[in-house]
């Protein structure tokens, strides 16, 4: 299955579960002492929770004693951090006022049903029995996938210029007929600044589906394509390269078997239908404000 993996990286993952759990220690109420750190106290439950989060999206999980020296560590930070009166400075204030607000929010979709139970195996199927979002009938394509890669975060905007100078002069059945001498030619022809590279990668015959629910727009690009468009440069988060796709090529239509696509509708499926909900609440109390637009 044709699939962009990107993510944040595990030090950023990390440091905002931190931050979370070091708010949370405070309101410790009944369970099991784990440590006391001056005036906190962090609890058995915080620590399993803490470690739960934390070893979601980590190739090594923590034992329970480095989680538990990293909540020390970070009770120790916030403590220091209130005796300096950080936590009174007006830029913390205005970040903890936005986080309380989205605490509400989530409490009140719950509270209205807005969110979604998980799709089940049984509803897949009736999503993709329906033809919904195009799950049976998908675009079939070749895509040509161009990487530019930097080696410092100050060549940035010139692997983007770079990207957007060669953007023109891909030429789709030079890929599709012969990708490495293609490949070669460009290189020749349009050779990179120093300290950036490129490579290209070929995706014979994969499938595009409307509804896979991705933090960036690389698989959905190719989607607003026609053969032989290139897309803009795509900068990938916490990724040193900038991505260019080209549509190759395009087959003839054809049935996607269930098989194919189930992980995906069981996936995506429930954010579909939360946002579909969330449109109908939004529909029934958006009269109820008068709502202006100011800006031009």
């Amino acid at each position: 299955m044709f699939r962009f993996k990107f993510s944040l990286s595990a030090a950023s993952v990390l440091s905002v579960l931190l931050m979370v759990c070091c708010f949370s220690i405070a309101g410790a109420e009944e369970s099991r002492i784990a440590a006391k750190v001056g005036d906190e106290i962090i609890t058995e439950d915080q620590l399993r929770e803490y470690m739960a989060a934390t070893n979601m999206g980590s190739s090594k999980p923590a034992t329970e004693k480095e989680a538990l020296e990293d909540l020390i560590t970070r009770s120790i930070m916030y403590q220091e951090a209130k005796k300096k009166g950080i936590d009174r400075k007006k830029d913390v204030q205005e970040q903890l006022a936005k986080v309380g607000r989205n605490i509400i929010i989530q409490a009140l979709m719950k509270e209205e049903a807005v969110f979604t139970q998980p799709v089940t195996e049984e509803t897949a199927r009736e999503l993709y029995e329906k033809n919904w979002m195009d799950s049976r009938y998908p675009r079939w394509v070749k895509l040509t996938i161009f990487k530019i890669t930097y080696k410092d975060n100050k060549l940035a905007k010139t692997a983007e210029e770079y990207a957007g100078s060669i953007r023109t002069q891909i030429k789709s059945e030079e890929f599709d007929r012969d990708p490495e001498e293609a490949i070669k030619k460009l290189r020749e022809k349009a050779p990179p600044p120093d300290g950036i590279a490129i490579t290209a990668t070929q995706y014979k015959k994969i499938f595009l589906l409307k509804f896979r629910q991705v933090p960036v727009v690389i698989e959905q690009e190719p989607l607003k394509m026609k053969v032989g468009e290139t897309s803009d440069p795509l900068p990938v988060p916490q990724h040193p390269e900038v991505v260019l796709i080209n549509l190759t090529h395009e087959y003839p239509q054809e049935e996607l078997p269930f098989e194919k696509v189930k992980s995906d509708l069981v996936f995506s499926g429930a954010w579909l239908l939360q946002k579909e909900r969330m449109k109908q609440y939004l529909e029934t109390h958006r009269n109820e404000y008068n709502i202006e637009y100011l800006l031009k």
